[in-house]
C-alpha cells in the first residue's frame, strides 16, 4: 500500500521536533548548569528549590542583622569601657579630695574637672552607630541624655524610651543590641555602708513640743546592696526596733512611689495618743565638717509589770525633774514591789512600796500610813544609785532622788508612776532610767539616698489646740447642735488624687468622761468612712496629762487626712460655716484651725511664729541614683567643702563601676550569642545551598553526554529525514 507523501512529511516533522526539543533541553541544562529550569522540568523539585531559596534569603537577612548587632554591641561595649575608665580615674581623684591635706580651695578648683567628666560621660551616653543612638532604647533617633548644667542644682534627664532596640536573630527570636540609657547611667539599687547607713530622728509625745520629753533615736541600716522594695522594709524594721529600744516604741511605715520616685515615712497610727517625729536628715553642722551634737536628757523607759498588774494598767511614768533622775552614767533598772507586812508594835498589817536596783540593793520600806509624808530616808550604798525616798499607795507611787521643796514646804517628787487599777500584794513594776548624754551625729544619714538630704521634716497627728477643763458632771452632745465632724480622706496624688469629704455624727448623749467621748468620736468617724469613704481605721484618744484629744488614721492607707474645722459645712457660722454644728470647740480645736502643717522653723524670720502641723510626713525629692547624679552631687560637695559627702561618693562610685561592669558583661554575652548565631547561620546557609544544588544543579559530565547524544540524534534525524523526504515524478506515477 502506498503511503501518502503528506503523511510521511507530518510524521518526520513531528519526530524531528521532538528530537529538536530534546536537544534544546540538553543545551539549556548545559548553558545554565541546572537540570530544573522550568516548573515542567520537575514540579516537585522546583517547589523544593523555591522553598530553599526563600530560606536562604531569610538567612542572608539574619546574617545582615547579626552583623549590624555586632556593630551596635561593639559600640555599646566601647562606650561602657570608656565610662568605667573615667569612673576609676575619678575615684582616684576623690580619694585625694577627701584627704585632710586637700584644702577647701583645692576642692573648689577640682569642680571644673568634675564638670568636664560629666560632659564626657554625657557624650558617651549619646553615642551613635550609623546615625542611630544606641542608648535611647527603641527611639534610636532621639538623643537620650540631656544635661542642664546651668540649673541649680544641675539636672540630668533621660529622653529615650524603656524598650531596648532589638535585631531579629532567628525566625522567632530577637536579641536586644541597643541599651536603655536610664538602666545604664541610672541605678535601681543602692549600696549602704558606713557612710550612709543611719537615720536619726526625735520623738516627742508632748503637743507643746517640750524638749524635756524629746528622745533622740538612731536606726542603723545593715551594710549591703538594696533595691527599693528591700530598702523600705529594712528602714521600717530598723526604725521600729530603734524606737522600741531608745524611743517611745512608735511604729513607722515606709513607702515608695514608683511613678514619682519618692519615699515617704509616717507613723502608722498605732501609738496611742499624740506623737511628733522629727527626722534629722542633715546631720552635718554647716560647711565646717563638724558633727552636730545633740544633748539627750535623762528619761525613763523599759517599763514592765508583774503579778496582777498588766502594762495597760500603768500610765506612762511622769518626770518632774529631768536633772534629778540623771543619777548615773549608765542605764539603771529599778523594781518597785507592793508588799504587806505586820507592824509588831501596833499589831497592824500595812502595805508599803519597796524599791531595789538591778544589783538587789534596796531602800528601806516606807509608807504614808506609817511615816510622815515628808520623811527622808538616808542609806549607804556601794552597789549603785538609789532613790532617797518613795511614797505611795495602791493607785500610784512618788519617787524622790533629791530633797527639793515647793513654796508650801512640800517635797517635790521626781518620778510618778500611777495605775489605772489598784494594785495588791506582790504586784511589781520595773523601769529603767537612761542617763543624760551627748549624741554626736556624723553625716552618715541614709537621707542622701532616699531623697531627704535637706531640711528636717516633722510629722504629728491632729491634736486639740487648748487643754480642756475637767469634765463637768455631764458633757452634753446634742444631735444637730454640736455633734458633727467634717473631715477629708485623700487617696493618691496629682491627677490620681481623689478627695472624699465626709461628715460624721457623734452619738448624742451625756458623757461622764473624755475617754468615753473619744471612743464615740472614733466610732462615728469609722462608721462614716465605712459608709462613704475608704474603710479607714481611726485612733481618737484623750491624754489625761495634757488634757487634749488627738485624732489620726491608724494605718497608712490615706495620703492626706484633713479635719475641716473651718472650711467644713458644720463650722461655726461666724467663721463661714453653714450650720455651726461642729464638735470642734467641744474637743478643744479652735474654729480657725483646718488642715494642719508642721515644719522646722529654722529661718530667723520664722522664729516666734506659731508652729503648724501636717500628717503624714512630706515626701522627699525624687530619688535618682547613677554615675551622673553621683558626679553632680560630688561637684556640690566640693563646692561646700563637705568631706563627709566626698567620702560618701567613693562608695557610690564603686557601686556605679560595678553596675556598668555588669552591663558590660551582659553586652559581652549578647555579642557571644551573635557570634554563635553567625556561625550557625553560615552553616545553615551552606547546608541549604547544598540541598538546593543537589535538587537543581546538573551533573556536568552527564549533561555533556546528554547534549552530545541529543546532538547526534538530531543530526541523524536530519539526515534520515532528508533522505525520506526526497521526492521524484515516480512518487506520483
Amino acid at each position: 500500500m502506498r503511503v501518502p507523501t503528506i503523511s510521511k512529511y507530518s510524521t518526520a516533522t513531528y519526530q524531528l521536533g521532538v528530537i529538536t526539543s530534546d536537544l534544546k533541553d540538553a543545551n539549556d541544562v548545559m548553558s545554565t548548569q541546572k537540570k530544573i529550569n522550568t516548573l515542567s522540568d520537575d514540579p516537585i523539585g522546583m517547589t523544593q528549590v523555591l522553598d530553599l531559596k526563600e530560606s536562604v534569603k531569610h538567612l542572608e537577612q539574619i546574617e545582615t542583622n547579626v552583623e549590624m548587632g555586632r556593630t551596635w554591641l561593639t559600640g555599646v561595649e566601647s562606650s561602657l569601657k570608656s565610662t568605667n575608665d573615667i569612673i576609676l580615674s575619678v575615684k582616684n581623684d576623690v580619694l585625694r579630695y577627701a584627704n585632710a591635706s586637700f584644702t577647701s580651695d583645692n576642692r573648689k578648683d577640682a569642680i571644673d574637672n568634675i564638670n568636664n567628666v560629666i560632659e564626657q560621660i554625657v557624650s558617651l551616653g549619646n553615642t551613635q552607630v550609623n546615625g542611630s543612638y544606641i542608648f535611647s532604647g527603641s527611639s534610636t533617633n532621639v538623643k537620650p541624655i540631656e544635661y542642664y548644667p546651668d540649673e541649680n542644682p544641675p539636672r540630668i534627664d533621660y529622653a529615650g524610651d524603656v524598650t531596648a532596640f532589638k535585631i531579629r536573630s532567628d525566625k522567632n527570636a530577637e536579641i536586644p543590641v541597643g541599651r536603655v540609657g536610664s538602666e545604664v547611667f541610672w541605678e535601681d539599687k543602692v549600696t549602704i555602708n558606713a557612710t550612709n547607713n543611719t537615720i536619726t530622728f526625735q520623738e516627742n509625745p508632748d503637743p507643746n513640743l517640750n524638749s524635756d520629753y524629746t528622745r533622740t533615736v538612731t536606726a542603723e541600716i545593715p551594710a549591703g546592696e538594696y533595691d527599693n522594695e528591700t530598702l523600705i522594709k529594712t528602714i521600717r524594721n530598723e526604725m521600729n526596733d530603734a524606737s522600741a529600744k531608745d524611743g517611745y516604741g512608735v511604729k513607722y511605715e515606709v513607702k515608695y512611689n514608683e511613678d514619682t520616685k519618692q519615699f515617704s515615712i509616717v507613723e502608722d497610727g498605732s501609738y496611742k495618743g499624740y506623737m511628733a517625729t522629727e527626722f534629722l536628715w542633715d546631720t552635718s553642722n554647716g560647711t565646717d565638717n563638724k558633727e552636730a551634737v545633740i544633748k539627750q536628757d535623762a528619761y525613763v523607759d523599759g517599763v514592765t509589770a508583774g503579778g496582777s498588774v498588766i502594762l495597760d494598767d500603768i500610765n506612762p511614768p511622769r518626770i518632774y525633774d529631768i536633772k534629778a533622775i540623771n543619777i548615773s552614767e549608765k542605764p539603771e533598772t529599778f523594781k518597785l514591789t507592793r508588799s504587806l507586812e505586820l507592824d509588831v508594835p501596833s499589831n497592824t498589817y500595812y502595805y508599803y512600796w519597796g524599791i531595789e536596783n538591778s544589783k538587789g540593793i534596796a531602800i528601806p520600806k516606807i509608807d504614808t500610813t506609817v511615816l510622815p509624808l515628808g520623811s527622808v530616808v538616808t542609806y549607804e550604798s556601794n552597789g549603785g544609785p538609789l532613790p532617797s525616798k518613795i511614797v505611795g499607795n495602791a493607785d500610784g507611787v512618788d519617787i524622790y532622788f533629791d530633797n527639793d521643796i515647793d513654796s508650801n514646804g512640800n517635797s517635790i517628787p521626781d518620778i510618778n508612776i500611777s495605775f489605772n487599777n489598784s494594785v495588791s500584794k506582790d504586784d511589781y513594776v520595773e523601769f529603767t532610767i537612761n542617763p543624760a548624754k551627748e549624741i554626736v551625729l556624723e553625716d552618715t544619714s541614709i537621707g542622701h539616698e532616699i531623697g531627704f538630704a535637706g531640711e528636717n521634716i516633722l510629722s504629728a497627728p491632729h491634736t486639740s489646740d487648748k487643754p480642756l477643763d475637767p469634765l463637768p458632771p455631764n458633757r452634753n452632745i446634742v444631735a444637730n447642735t454640736n455633734d458633727k465632724i467634717d473631715f477629708q480622706e485623700v487617696i493618691g496624688e496629682g491627677e490620681n488624687r481623689t478627695v472624699y469629704t465626709l461628715t460624721a455624727s457623734v452619738k448624742a448623749k451625756n458623757y461622764t468622761n473624755y475617754d468615753e467621748l473619744a471612743t464615740e468620736v472614733e466610732k462615728a468617724m469609722e462608721a462614716e468612712s465605712l459608709k462613704n469613704g475608704n474603710r479607714i481605721d481611726y485612733a481618737v484618744s484623750w491624754d489625761d496629762e495634757t488634757k487634749k484629744f488627738s485624732i489620726k488614721e491608724k494605718g497608712t492607707n490615706l495620703d492626706e487626712f484633713n479635719l475641716l474645722w473651718q472650711s467644713g459645712k458644720n463650722a461655726p457660722i461666724a467663721t463661714g460655716g453653714t450650720t455651726g454644728y461642729s464638735i470642734g470647740e467641744t474637743l478643744g480645736f479652735n474654729a480657725e484651725d483646718d488642715t494642719k502643717y508642721l515644719w522646722k522653723q529654722d529661718r530667723p524670720e520664722d522664729i516666734g511664729k506659731p508652729v503648724k502641723f501636717r500628717e503624714p510626713v512630706d515626701l522627699g525629692k525624687p530619688v535618682e541614683r547613677g554615675i551622673l547624679n553621683t558626679l553632680i552631687d560630688l561637684a556640690g560637695y566640693l563646692k561646700n567643702n563637705d568631706v563627709d559627702g566626698i567620702e560618701r561618693t567613693i562608695g557610690r562610685l564603686d557601686s556605679s563601676y560595678n553596675h556598668i561592669t555588669s552591663v558590660m558583661a551582659d553586652t559581652g554575652m549578647k555579642y557571644s550569642r551573635l557570634e554563635t548565631r553567625k556561625v550557625i547561620t553560615s552553616e545553615m546557609n551552606l547546608n541549604l545551598n547544598e540541598r538546593r544544588a543537589s535538587i537543581e544543579d546538573a551533573d556536568i559530565v552527564e549533561a555533556i553526554m546528554n547534549l552530545n547524544s541529543a546532538q547526534s540524534a538530531y543530526e541523524a534525524a536530519l539526515g534520515s529525514t532528508a533522505k525520506i523526504m526526497k521526492t521524484s515524478l515516480m512518487d506520483y506515477i
